[in-house]
């Protein structure tokens, strides 16, 4: 993976009898602007925090983990969205957006383009594993086809 640059941050919080509110910005190298609420009740610990991350640039991120995977992902720009909840004693649990205008999916010489990518899903998260389970997967249906149809005589 490479360095993450953070720049274009700011961090506000104050603090109550009822409980901790932290607002954040930040701009990174991977996307142009991530902005994350945080509320933390002081009497049960439950925490409530809202996740939105424009220009998303997750490509570095998908080389790597992909490695030596014989299909690549490729996908330019994204937009993410969360919103995620926790107590005390619990896992930490949300719901999950993600839009992109293209993703290419590459095997060997063969390209697949598929526009307009939705994803809505739930996420959880413990102290080992991220899981995350999809609802909904909205795709361009005129752009994805695999493998592209032949012209037959």
């Amino acid at each position: 993976m490479p360095p993450l640059d953070l720049h274009d941050r700011s961090l506000h919080a104050r603090c109550d009898a009822v409980g901790l509110d932290i607002d954040s910005t930040s701009a990174i190298n991977c996307w142009t602007t991530l902005e994350l609420t945080v509320h933390i009740a002081l009497d049960t610990l439950a925490t409530h925090a809202t996740l939105e991350a424009a220009d998303v640039g997750p490509q570095a991120g998908l080389d790597h983990y992909l490695g030596d995977a014989p299909v690549r992902i490729v996908l330019p720009q994204a937009e993410l969205s969360a919103q995620l909840h926790s107590h005390a004693d619990s896992v930490l649990t949300g719901d999950l957006d993600l839009i992109a205008d293209d993703v290419d999916l590459l095997r060997a010489a063969e390209r697949v383009r598929i526009a307009d990518v939705a994803l809505k899903g739930q996420v959880t998260a413990d102290t080992h594993q991220i899981a995350i389970g999809l609802e909904d997967v909205r795709l361009d249906a005129g752009c994805a086809r695999y493998p592209p149809r032949r012209n037959q005589r």
